[in-house]
């Protein structure tokens, strides 16, 4: 639903490619208002699915590019079944345990790193990482990699 996420997106994509082998890297949509609920639960639903590769640009585009409209997570079931994802099924894993609890984990993390604004990166649970006025996604990253390395380091035993 965020605009700034869509903007950010084409950064984040190839960075989090390149990140190192021991890096874990994962999304985690926001619900800032009731209103992004349907959004975040058909975000975990896609995964669920294994179709979030596939689904998550065009679904911002969707709403960004083209304008659509989806006020329910029905409206976004049919969007989804392009994916090969069956209407019926992508609504019924969208009131699942998994996804459930991937919403309940989701809102609580939000929670417990603060996180007021979007896009925004968390490293190790420690750092969060927003972009500043005047800074740009190029900078948020730089930090974001300068944190990760700096994490990495730590966790190398000091013998060997």
């Amino acid at each position: 639903m965020c605009p700034h996420c869509r903007t950010f997106q084409p950064y984040v994509g190839p960075w989090h490619e390149n990140l190192p082998e021991n890096v874990e890297f994962s999304g985690m949509p926001v619900t800032f208002s009731r209103s992004w609920e349907p959004f975040a639960r058909a975000y975990y639903t896609a995964d669920v699915l294994g179709i979030l590769d596939q689904s998550h640009n065009a679904l911002f585009a969707a709403l960004h590019d083209e304008r659509k409209q989806f006020r329910t997570i029905g409206d976004l079931a049919e969007f989804h079944a392009q994916f090969g994802v069956d209407a019926d099924e992508f609504e019924s894993t969208a009131s699942s345990f998994p996804v459930e609890s991937r919403m309940r984990i989701g809102n609580a993390s939000i929670g417990k790193w603060q996180v007021r604004s979007t896009p925004t990166l968390v490293i190790n649970g420690k750092y969060r990482v927003s972009p500043r006025r005047g800074s740009t996604f190029e900078e948020m990253l730089q930090i974001a990699d300068m944190l990760i390395a700096r994490e990495l380091e730590a966790a190398v035993p000091a013998d060997s």
